[in-house]
């Protein structure tokens, strides 16, 4: 079990690298709290037409595009997006 909670202790550590706030859930999962890089992206933020030329490659929610009638149009739901794109 120490060994485990070593190489817990590690991957903790790269996660920090992504976020000043790292949650522990437990010995092996996390939660990362990527809210302030999702607002610096935001602010970035493409067109509507850039969203949804980039959307056309996406997967989100296991949908391909059309199938899962999601297109980001709401700051909130560009939100999301952002996020979900980070994970990938």
């Amino acid at each position: 079990m120490s060994l485990y909670r070593q190489e817990s202790a590690k991957i903790i550590k790269v996660l920090q690298q992504f976020s000043d706030v790292v949650e522990k859930a437990s010995c092996d999962e996390a939660f990362i709290d990527v809210t302030s890089q999702v607002e610096i992206k935001f602010k970035l933020s493409k067109t509507q037409q850039e969203y949804d030329d980039q959307w056309s490659d996406a997967l989100f929610m296991g949908f391909e595009k059309g199938e899962g009638r999601f297109m980001p149009a709401t700051d909130q739901e560009k939100k999301l997006w952002i996020a979900n794109s980070m994970a990938n």
